[in-house]
């Protein structure tokens, strides 16, 4: 008989920080990861009750001078969408923004 595969997404959050989905990194070392990495520590640490915008935007660009913050946030959420979808993971809406809060 065999086993049936099953879905898994690992999320390794001590140490070095890493994402697997069926074994397969999602949280690679490329230039412009960065922002995708920290935005899923952000996202995963704080599941329960969200973050704010404001945190979000301070916690991933910090003192850079950025012309419009909220449109920068929306792409990086928007290109972790893409890249979890591109990633193989069931469809599902992974990130979401309510009133201001990032779940």
């Amino acid at each position: 008989m065999a086993l049936e595969k099953k879905d898994i997404l690992s999320v390794k959050m001590f140490g070095n920080f890493s994402m697997l989905y069926n074994g397969v990194s999602l949280s690679g070392q490329k230039s412009g990861e960065s922002q995708f990495i920290t935005l899923m520590q952000l996202l995963i640490h704080n599941r329960n009750r969200g973050v704010s915008r404001d945190m979000a935007e301070e916690v991933l660009f910090g003192d850079r001078d950025i012309q419009n913050p909220h449109h920068a946030l929306r792409s990086v959420v928007y290109n972790a969408k893409k890249k979890l979808e591109k990633a193989g993971l069931p469809k599902c809406s992974y990130i979401e923004m309510k009133n201001g809060i990032l779940y």
